[in-house]
């Protein structure tokens, strides 16, 4: 199946597990928890829509610096970049709430939004490529897809351009997918 075949089926999928499974979500953010656990400055991401809402992290782990995208229109340099999150949120390209403009952070980990993802780190966005533009350019940068478990599917297709992920989080665990263990 195309990348596109694939977001139809996985959006539907994804909208039917968070309706059937209310606890999802914070059963994802606690085991994402321990994922960036040993990790100070970490960039999430604003829910849209039936993303997993990952907003409770910070409250679990307050520890930790926050991070959000910013995406920059017109600007393909830079494209998109992290700021310290703030509860006062502007809305940008595509409906997404990011912060206002401030000192750019590099994050230790990145914590990606996703539509899928297979057991081999491939992750499927939403086809803009901002994640995988910037994650080029941030190649130590560890990168985490969460997500509900029914995203996570046996084999997505990848290009040369898509960055892999190198842990994945689900309600049901976590997969460390360069060392292929479950933790």
């Amino acid at each position: 199946m195309s990348k596109i075949e694939w977001r139809l089926i996985l959006k539907r999928r994804r909208a039917a597990y968070k309706a059937a499974h209310p606890m999802a979500a914070m059963l994802a953010v606690q085991h994402l928890a321990r994922a960036i656990s040993g990790h100070k400055k970490i960039a999430i991401y604003a829910p849209l829509g039936d993303e997993l809402d990952i907003f409770p992290l910070l409250n679990i782990a307050p520890d930790h610096q926050f991070l959000l995208p910013r995406i920059e229109l017109g600007d393909e340099h830079k494209g998109m970049s992290f700021y310290p999150f703030s509860s006062c949120l502007e809305e940008g390209p595509h409906g997404i709430r990011q912060p206002a403009k401030g000192i750019e952070v590099t994050p230790d980990i990145v914590v990606l939004p996703l539509l899928g993802m297979d057991q081999k780190g491939v992750r499927l966005g939403y086809g803009g490529g901002y994640y995988d533009r910037k994650l080029a350019m941030l190649p130590e940068v560890q990168r985490v897809g969460v997500g509900f478990a029914t995203q996570l599917v046996a084999s997505l297709p990848r290009e040369g351009h898509d960055m892999g992920l190198n842990i994945i989080v689900t309600d049901l665990g976590m997969l460390d997918v360069g060392r292929g263990l479950k933790l």
